[in-house]
């Protein structure tokens, strides 16, 4: 699915995604939930070392167990409230990082460049794209990556207790891959929709703005009034598809979610009538539950996170593409890169003294650069 995933998203997403990941050092996060997942597994695996303590009444072997079953539970607490603090910062980091950019390449862009591109188009990187792009960073691809290391432990402890258990319940989470397959390319088409009308429904109201005095004049408050809200309701209805093909996603997957429980559970009791499995194993599988359902409950709203913030993304790379050429192009071979003066004189008129004797200057210019000559009124500027 993650493969899927990264199929879809282009080599500049992907690129600037793990640009900014690296950049925040994101690696902790991952490591933190590869830690809950192998330590999700430990206390899965002891659980039935745990209950056969309680049925040969070793009171010394129950209390280590149970007291290390204990203390790596509070650890995962712990951890996993970590991860939640540090996702907080990390998005964050994040949104305030990519307004910075938007804000400086609308500033550096050319004339042309931003004429020729709506005017409301940096307002929505800023307010929507950048949320959704921090947000799916921070914390959908951390929830994604931590379910995937857990559901890869419960696949592990499963093979290793009950193969043919593990097997008939992945047979059952195989229904789930359909879901996100059959609604994905529904999500992308409403949210590059939703992205777009977003972008018409700003510029108009940014025209409306500027144009606020003429309209008045011209007593058109009312046209304007009746086009902007043509162009916010055409935004909402546009919204609303997006939202609604996000929770149908979401409701099919907590429905069969919901069939998963009640059938995964059933035959794990069944296991346990035919001494295939014991108790402890068993609730070793009901500990690991969580990360069985995952790829029903979770996986395919995360899923669909991704995919919203590689719109955004794309959206974001091709807002920033000419201010990227620019910044090539002023790395032409035939630029100036230095401005020098030598032997520079000036005196007024007949005056016999000067101003400015055998006078040299050198500036190292980057691009863009400007030079500014200042003083006050009358000191004969012009000549320079």
């Amino acid at each position: 699915m993650l493969l899927r995933l990264v199929i879809k998203m282009n080599q500049a997403v992907i690129q600037y995604c793990r640009d900014i990941l690296y950049q925040l050092h994101y690696y902790r996060l991952v490591a933190m939930a590869v830690g809950i997942a192998c330590l999700e597994f430990v206390l899965a695996y002891y659980l039935n070392y745990f209950v056969s303590a309680i049925t040969t009444q070793s009171l010394t072997k129950f209390i280590v167990i149970g007291g290390s079953l204990a203390f790596i539970g509070v650890l995962i607490g712990i951890i996993q409230r970590q991860i939640k603090i540090s996702e907080g910062m990390l998005q964050l980091s994040i949104e305030n990082s990519i307004t910075n950019t938007v804000f400086q390449s609308s500033l550096s862009q050319p004339a042309d460049a931003v004429l020729s591109k709506p005017l409301g188009a940096w307002l929505s990187l800023n307010n929507s794209d950048a949320p959704i792009i921090s947000q799916s960073l921070a914390v959908s691809l951390t929830d994604f990556i931590a379910g995937a290391a857990s559901f890869l432990a419960a696949f592990i402890f499963g093979i290793l207790i009950s193969p043919w258990l593990t097997l008939i319940i992945l047979t059952l989470g195989l229904v789930s891959l359909l879901i996100p397959k059959l609604t994905g390319k529904w999500i992308l088409t409403t949210q590059q929709q939703r992205q777009t009308d977003q972008d018409t429904m700003q510029t108009t109201l940014l025209q409306i703005f500027d144009a606020k005095v003429l309209l008045h004049t011209l007593h058109a408050e009312r046209f304007a009034q009746n086009l902007f809200s043509k162009k916010y309701k055409k935004f909402t209805q546009s919204q609303l598809e997006n939202a609604r093909s996000q929770h149908l996603i979401e409701s099919i997957s907590v429905g069969a979610g919901f069939l998963f429980d009640v059938t995964s559970l059933v035959i794990s009791l069944t296991f346990v009538a035919k001494n295939q499995i014991t108790i402890g194993q068993f609730m070793g599988f009901n500990v690991l539950n969580s990360s069985f359902t995952w790829i029903f409950y979770t996986m395919p709203g995360l899923y669909n996170q991704l995919l919203r913030a590689s719109v955004s993304a794309k959206r974001l790379l091709s807002f920033g593409t000419t201010s990227e050429i620019a910044k090539q192009s002023s790395n032409h071979p035939n630029e100036i890169k230095t401005l020098r003066l030598s032997h520079l004189s000036f005196k007024y008129g007949q005056e016999t003294s000067w101003v400015l004797k055998d006078v040299n200057l050198d500036w190292q210019l980057t691009p863009q650069t400007k030079i500014i000559l200042t003083g006050p009124s009358g000191s004969k500027k012009q000549p320079f």
